[in-house]
């Protein structure tokens, strides 16, 4: 794991000198996945976690009389509060593990959660980095943020009860932000410190899901009142995007291919619609900041078009 880390920092000082370039100008995250990819059989893109980490495991084909679910019943409280806390100790652990070597923990400039399927999940998340600040220096913490997906245009996580459809924009910007803290009193989560992330993001996701995805969220955050970040001098939180690239994957063939045969056109369209996003986003004027890039089949000449589109609006 720490072996990444160094291999980053050796390429990212022969770019530097080989560009001429100042090496500070360019910045390491370190990437942490979901615990539901770390499954055998991954579920990071719908978060369906065997108990105790999630109410029920997975069943292949459905059981109807007793579906597959993703979130808590009313009556599972106690099995909730487990979840978070099992939850917390597996990206606790890892982040230990980074932070525990000096030399690996000074070359990452930002952690990044990426491709988390459950508002309960990014709960768990702030604990870990909570604890894990406790356990450092000052000057030894760093910026972070939890990128969540959005199939559908829509968070995988259910309503809790066994209701209809999924979480909304409010229910998950409350878990980013909520000052946790004072509303949680039971179990091993009381006195608990939830640490808050310096931006809200969206990974792994289709432009068009993304789009729909950051204007309920933008709006919710508009009439919200959240915790604010410290990042970048701003009292607003950034937004991070990584959407997908052009492709499409088949999950009959598990191929990536394209809806057209023109790839560079593929790639216009893909920098037109995630352009269009951003400046969007930017005339919300909720979002202290935006990072922007791509995930999966966003490769250096999506993102070199996607530069075009943004740099002339920029300057």
């Amino acid at each position: 794991m720490r072996s990444s880390i160094t291999l980053a920092a050796e390429a990212r000082s022969r770019f530097a000198m080989e560009a001429d370039v100042p090496i500070d100008n360019i910045k390491i995250a370190l990437s942490l996945a979901a615990y539901g990819a770390s499954l055998p059989l991954p579920h990071e893109f719908d978060g369906y976690y065997p108990p105790p980490y999630g109410p029920k495991a997975y069943v292949y084909p459905p059981d109807l009389t007793n579906p597959n679910r993703n979130a808590f019943h009313a009556d599972e409280s106690t099995q909730e509060t487990e979840s978070e806390d099992l939850l917390t100790a597996f990206h606790l652990e890892r982040l230990r593990a980074y932070a525990s070597d000096k030399e690996t923990w000074r070359a990452v400039d930002a952690i990044a959660f990426e491709t988390i399927p459950l508002a309960r999940e990014v709960k768990a998340i702030r604990r870990a980095v909570a604890a894990l600040e406790d356990e450092l220096a000052p000057e030894e913490k760093k910026s972070w943020w939890v990128c969540t997906i959005y199939p559908g245009g829509e968070i995988p996580e259910e309503h809790p009860g066994g209701g209809e459809g999924r979480l909304g924009a409010k229910d998950v910007l409350a878990a980013y932000f909520d000052d946790v803290t004072t509303a949680t009193t039971v179990g091993t989560h009381k006195g608990a410190r939830y640490a808050v992330p310096d931006a809200f993001g969206i990974n792994c996701t289709a432009t068009t899901d993304v789009a729909s995805a950051v204007t309920a969220v933008s709006n919710a955050l508009a009439e919200t009142s959240v915790a604010r970040s410290s990042v970048g001098g701003s009292e607003q939180p950034w937004l991070v995007l990584k959407p997908n690239g052009g492709q499409t994957y088949d999950m009959d063939t598990r191929e990536w291919g394209w809806n057209g045969g023109d790839t560079r056109l593929q790639g216009d369209e893909w920098a037109k619609q995630l352009g269009d996003i951003v400046h969007s986003a930017v005339a919300k004027g909720v979002w202290g900041g935006i990072l922007v890039g791509g995930c999966c089949k966003a490769g250096e000449e999506e993102l070199r078009l996607l530069s075009r589109v943004l740099q002339p609006k920029l300057q």
